[in-house]
């Protein structure tokens, strides 16, 4: 009798965990993982664009869509064709003022998988929104007065112990 009592108690909190437990009913989501927002060398150069321009903020990573948009008196059509042709960009990194984070440039870092014609046609259309592009290479050293000079600020050096 003992015995029978026990089996049924473990029923009942299975029965109940099933319940409170639900399982992923969602198998198409199976395959994607989380991966760092930059590479080690894109984080590297993140860290020296930081320490070559304290006068300014960095972002990382950020869509075109967040920076740009398509003028509103154009055709819907016209404006849905416009804003396809970069709404899946994003730039490596939007140097903004320290203020008002109006935006004072791009930074694109450049990988061996960088094709000249393609960078054209991304700097012309953010161009066309008013940005201008600067370009560094992966796996060349830039010092941070290279950098800054770029921006016409003088590289400031950051004190020991001072956070960028």
């Amino acid at each position: 009798m003992t015995l029978l009592i026990v089996f049924l108690v473990l029923v009942a909190v299975v029965v109940a965990l099933a319940y409170v437990v639900k399982p992923s009913t969602s198998s198409t989501l199976n395959g994607i993982t989380g991966r760092p927002i930059l590479s080690e060398p894109e984080l590297a150069f993140y860290h020296q664009l930081c320490r070559a321009l304290p006068h300014f903020r960095i972002f990382p990573q950020v869509a075109v869509n967040a920076i740009m948009a398509v003028e509103k008196h154009l055709p819907k059509a016209k404006k849905a064709s416009l804003r396809n042709r970069y709404s899946q960009w994003h730039v490596d990194f939007v140097v903004c003022e320290l203020e008002n984070l109006e935006i004072v440039s791009i930074v694109e870092f450049d990988g061996k998988q960088h094709k000249a014609a393609d960078d054209a046609w991304r700097d012309k259309v953010l161009a066309q929104g008013g940005y201008s592009v600067h370009r560094f290479r992966a796996k060349t050293n830039y010092t941070d007065e290279d950098i800054a000079s770029r921006f016409g600020k003088p590289a400031s050096p950051i004190l020991e112990g001072e956070q960028f």
